[in-house]
């Protein structure tokens, strides 16, 4: 069995994210292999409307959601360092969150993909689509999906 060195989290600052990244810690701080986590955000662009009066608006918009990933980002690393003694970095990517993830993975050699899924069924999966099920389908390292506890199981 390959070590697994590098974990990769994909962060989406939700509540089954913050699962996942627990999950990622425990798993890092088990294999005593020195394993380190990246934690990672892709921000997807926010689509601009037919109305030009508004790409300003969205420039900024987008600058500051950036900057509070950035942040937020920084901030969960650097507690994690200090709380669970682990190496910890960070990585913000734009685009489509699967693409991201999925660049992630190969630029930085992960050896494990760690995120939550939200689970969703019908047509809210139908028109949004599931990261964590396009994620696997194409990574090239195993992935770990972590679903919310709380979420029913549908047959």
């Amino acid at each position: 069995m390959n070590r697994i060195r590098t974990i990769l989290v994909g962060v989406d600052f939700s509540e089954t994210g913050a699962l996942a990244l627990e999950y990622a810690v425990g798993l890092a701080k088990l294999l005593k292999n020195n394993a380190k986590l990246v934690l990672v955000h892709v921000l997807e662009p926010v689509p601009a409307p037919a109305d030009s009066t508004w790409a300003v608006d969205l420039v900024e918009l987008e600058r500051q959601m950036e900057e509070s990933a950035t942040n937020r980002l920084k901030s969960l690393a650097e507690e994690l360092s200090q709380k669970e003694g682990l190496v910890v970095r960070t990585e913000f990517r734009r685009g489509v969150p699967y693409r991201g993830l999925l660049e992630a993975v190969q630029d930085l050699m992960a050896d494990l993909l760690v995120l939550g899924t939200h689970g969703r069924t019908g047509l809210s999966h139908m028109f949004l689509g599931s990261t964590a099920e396009r994620t696997v389908r194409h990574a090239s390292c195993p992935v770990l999906t972590i679903r919310h506890r709380g979420e029913e199981q549908q047959l």
